[in-house]
């Protein structure tokens, strides 16, 4: 993982962060419904653990793109260490492949008090629209968010 990613890095409980994380080479495995559905999953045990709370989020072809408060006593790295972990093992074996699905790291922001959780939420789902992978997100099946 790269300082540069890594640099002032803090795990605040109840901080809401914008999380990007990439296939490695940008590889567009979760255009096949089944594997984007292995990160879905892995998502909603996490939730249930009681580690994190997704607000919103996107499984693009390539990257996902995570709205989400920090709970319990994981850290950040932690919990999308899980999610990556977790999601590359299964898929790396329905693919009967080895080495890793994700790109090393990831980039978090921290979404401050004066930004609006609820545009940065609109613009994570918005993604399959500018990419323009669809034309209304209800083409689209990977991608929630509570504020809408």
């Amino acid at each position: 993982m790269g300082k540069t990613l890594t640099k002032g890095r803090r795990s605040i409980i109840g901080q809401v962060y914008l999380i990007t994380a990439c296939t490695k080479h940008r590889e567009p495995l979760f255009i096949q419904f089944t594997l984007a559905r292995i990160v879905v999953a892995c998502m909603k045990k996490s939730q249930q653990r009681g580690k994190i709370q997704f607000l919103s989020w996107v499984i693009m072809p390539d990257h996902v793109h995570f709205l989400m408060s920090l709970e319990g006593d994981s850290s950040l790295s932690e919990v999308i260490g899980y999610i990556k972990g977790t999601t590359s093992h299964q898929i790396c074996k329905r693919l009967n492949r080895k080495g890793g699905i994700w790109q090393a790291g990831f980039h978090d922001h921290a979404i401050r008090k004066e930004e609006n959780i609820i545009e940065a939420a609109r613009y994570i789902v918005a993604n399959p629209l500018r990419a323009g992978i669809v034309k209304s997100l209800k083409q689209y099946p990977h991608w929630d968010s509570i504020y809408l």
